[in-house]
Order: C-alpha cells, then sequence, then structure tokens
C-alpha cells in the first residue's frame, strides 16, 4: 500500500490510539495521538475523519482543563460545516455552548 491510502491508514490507526487513551482516562496521550491525527486526515483530505479527530482532540483537552485550546479545535469542526459529519458538527456545537463561559 502506498501514497494516499497508506496515509489515511495511518491516520486512522493514529486516531484510533486517541480514542483508546481518551478512553483510558489519559488525556494528554489522547491529545497528542488527536494532534497527529488531525495533521494526517487534513493532509490527505478525509473531512470526516478530520471532523471527528478535532472533536476528539476537544473532548480530551477539555478535561485536563486546556479549554481554550478545545474551544479552537471545537470551532475548527464547526468551519469544515457539510464536510463533516452533522452528528460531529451537532457535538461541537453542544460542547462549545457547554463551555462557552470558562
Amino acid at each position: 500500500m502506498t501514497g494516499q491510502a497508506a496515509d489515511t491508514c495511518r491516520a486512522i490507526a493514529t486516531g484510533a490510539l486517541g480514542h483508546d487513551y481518551a478512553a483510558l482516562g489519559r488525556w494528554r496521550e489522547a491529545a497528542d495521538f488527536h494532534r497527529r491525527t488531525v495533521v494526517q486526515s487534513h493532509r490527505t483530505g478525509q473531512t470526516i475523519l478530520e471532523g471527528l479527530t478535532l472533536l476528539g482532540l476537544g473532548e480530551a483537552l477539555t478535561e485536563p482543563g486546556d479549554t481554550e485550546e478545545a474551544r479552537s479545535c471545537l470551532r475548527r469542526v464547526l468551519v469544515l460545516g457539510d464536510a463533516a459529519d452533522s452528528s460531529r458538527l451537532k457535538a461541537a456545537q453542544e460542547l462549545l455552548d457547554t463551555h462557552s463561559g470558562e
């Protein structure tokens, strides 16, 4: 496997590690893997994966209190608009609304 297909598989695997660390409550590690996945998915044009990962990154950053960066990630999900999954847009907006006063 070469090229974009390999890059997409790497992005999916890296994102899965981010979700796994989040499930364990290891927020810093989760955020690190999510950041890598955001870059990889953006580079390969995988907008749905980018939106999913930005949402996961926002959630992972919220847990330890990094709300400014979390809000930035969540706003980036909204900027993706129709190119992102509608459930991700809704979840990002709900998280932004929840943490707007912090």
